[in-house]
């Protein structure tokens, strides 16, 4: 029985990620910055939740391509570029100068926690 509860308490601590202002719920599929709703297509929120399960650690456009489209990224492919432009745009990150969502080259992607207090 105490195995169950344990369990339990495991999904749902992964079934909400809260990062500062930023509060994203899988169950619902709901994300709210400053207690604001935010509406996000299905591929803008399954990007935002790969990142916010890693914080601070950048992931690949490889990983990010095979994670939300299946297959491996060709090179080419601009998909994921244009996916994590628009989010920045819905969670007021500068687009000029992204500090929420972060670009590092030949790395990958990277949400900055500290940039959502």
């Amino acid at each position: 029985m105490v195995l169950r509860r344990t369990q339990k308490q495991k999904v749902t601590a992964q079934d909400n990620i809260q990062i500062g202002q930023l509060n994203i719920d899988k169950k619902s599929r709901q994300v709210h910055l400053n207690k604001e709703h935010i509406e996000l297509t299905s591929h803008e929120f399954e990007l935002l939740w790969l990142l916010a399960n890693n914080p601070d650690e950048p992931q690949s456009r490889d990983f990010i391509h095979q994670e939300m489209i299946g297959r491996d990224y060709d090179g080419f492919d601009r998909s994921v570029d244009v996916r994590v432009s628009r989010l920045r745009k819905k969670l007021a990150d500068d687009t000029e100068k992204p500090y929420k969502i972060i670009t590092i080259w030949g790395k990958g992607y990277l949400l900055c926690s500290s940039a959502w207090q």
